[in-house]
């Protein structure tokens, strides 16, 4: 019945949504642990970038792939601005 098939679907697109929430997780704690790795070499790493990391780190606790992939750029571009190259996967 077309019930079963709209929940049926329904679950997929929550599966797909929880394994892009996983994956996104995991590249936040990857980028996580660079900027750490940066802070603890040099000692200083300047407000706007460290507002960006906190921002970051906040999407990535999101429950939803939207706004913990918006956390992963946000990592992204905070260790860009410390001139850190960061490595996703």
């Amino acid at each position: 019945s077309s019930a079963v098939a709209y929940a049926q679907m329904q679950n997929a697109a929550e599966s797909t949504d929880m394994s892009e929430m996983r994956l996104n997780q995991e590249k936040c704690d990857r980028l996580s642990k660079q900027f750490d790795a940066e802070d603890i070499e040099t000692g200083s790493v300047n407000a706007e970038a460290t507002a960006l990391r906190r921002q970051g780190e906040a999407h990535c606790r999101e429950a939803s792939a939207e706004k913990s992939a918006s956390g992963v750029r946000e990592l992204v571009e905070a260790l860009k601005m410390v001139g850190i190259s960061p490595v996703v996967d």
